[in-house]
């Protein structure tokens, strides 16, 4: 997936109103959590989820390059979607 401008300003510019992030990767594995980490440089974004029962799954650092799809829901209920446009 490519990372926008959009998307980067998404995760960097008001993180404290995202409720939670949802990425789904091919073969349908999502991970679904709150930020715990967003880095502008490098770009990196850390996500917890903390009703994963496995332990080491419970963090997750999304994976760009195999992201297919990005939801940002907001606490005021608004969700921006990130798709990736590219067909393999």
């Amino acid at each position: 997936m490519k990372i926008t401008d959009n998307l980067k300003n998404e995760l960097l510019q008001n993180p404290k109103t995202i409720e939670s992030v949802t990425v789904l990767y091919k073969k349908k594995k999502q991970y679904e959590g709150v930020l715990s980490l967003v880095n502008e440089n490098p770009f990196e974004v850390k996500i917890f989820d903390k009703d994963n029962k496995d332990e080491e799954e419970m963090e997750h650092f999304i994976n760009f390059e195999k992201a297919i799809e990005i939801s940002v829901a907001h606490f005021d209920g608004t969700i921006s979607v990130f798709k990736d446009l590219e067909v393999d």
